[in-house]
């Protein structure tokens, strides 16, 4: 953790020192010069520099010495090398460890509970699959997306579906979702629904069948990735089995943020710098403007 920290402030303190490195070449001799391109500008009929057209009458265009001011393309390498050490370094070391443990994960969820083998013979077997995902935070789930269907394999061994949900309160057919053809999930509901798809049998057995299934089926949607316990009840089915599959990972967003961070930045200077009018001359002798004329 300190460590981290240390070499980020030892990038940032060194990407400074590099941003100040660039300097141009020093001018000698005591003429006086435009502070903006260097030109010397004794004897000239107007106070404007022939070479870059600044006035210069005003405050400071003129002086004595000092040095080029760095190019474009020298600051533009100096303003690269900052972004490099002062920002991608630095962001490099700190995300992983204080920003990412705070975003909230994705979290996937997937559970399987097949009753087979029922007593009562009607049937070969009533599968629930659910699936959740969920936006984990540090503590709770900020928020869940379930779905859930059940498969009925007839004794034909042909197959039918029903999509139960989100609240699990209700299921109805995959091509049908209006209130009239919804059914409770409970033990009635499931039975008129094997009644609806041609299952015949002995109803009460039918019925101890998916009360005992119903439960642990409502179980697996609403805690999905909780734990759930399935047993096998040899007085309705032969074979109970589940399985379950879970996954966390982080948004998409969160890899890419940082050299989307870096690359931002230093675009934004990049584009000063080209925008940015010559810079003037420094570290040498103001002088008062009154270098023009025959001298």
């Amino acid at each position: 953790m300190l460590g981290d920290l240390i070499i980020a402030l030892l990038s940032i303190l060194f990407g400074v020192f590099i941003l100040r490195l660039p300097r141009g070449r020093r001018i000698e001799g005591a003429e006086p010069r435009c502070a903006t391109c260097g030109y010397i500008v004794i004897g000239l009929p107007e106070p404007t520099c022939p070479e870059c057209g600044a006035d210069l009458q005003r405050p400071g265009a003129v002086l004595t010495g000092g040095r080029r001011p760095p190019g474009r393309i020298v600051r533009s390498i100096a303003w690269s090398a900052f972004c490099v050490f002062a920002v991608a370094v630095p962001i490099s070391a700190i995300w992983p460890r204080y920003v990412e443990p705070l975003v909230p994960r994705l979290r996937d969820v997937s559970i399987v509970l097949t009753f087979a083998q029922p007593k009562s013979g009607a049937y070969r077997s009533i599968e629930l699959r659910s699936d959740s995902h969920a936006l984990a935070g540090l503590s709770a789930p900020l928020r869940i997306i379930r779905t859930a269907k059940i498969d009925l394999r007839r004794s034909d061994g042909t197959i039918c579906t029903a999509v139960v949900d989100d609240a699990a309160e209700h299921f109805h057919p995959p091509d049908k979702d209006g209130s009239k053809d919804q059914l409770p999930l409970d033990a009635a509901g499931l039975t008129a629904w094997l009644r609806t798809n041609g299952v015949t049998g002995n109803e009460a057995q039918i019925n101890k069948e998916m009360a005992s299934a119903v439960t642990q089926m409502r179980q697996a949607i609403l805690q999905a990735g909780n734990g759930i316990s399935v047993f096998g009840d040899g007085a309705t089915f032969s074979s109970v089995g589940s399985s379950s599959g879970s996954s966390s990972s982080p948004q998409k967003w969160v890899g890419i943020a940082p050299p989307v961070i870096v690359g931002t930045v230093w675009l934004i200077g990049l584009i000063y710098i080209i925008a940015q009018k010559p810079l003037t001359l420094s570290s040498g002798q103001r002088a008062s403007g009154e270098s023009f004329g025959d001298r």
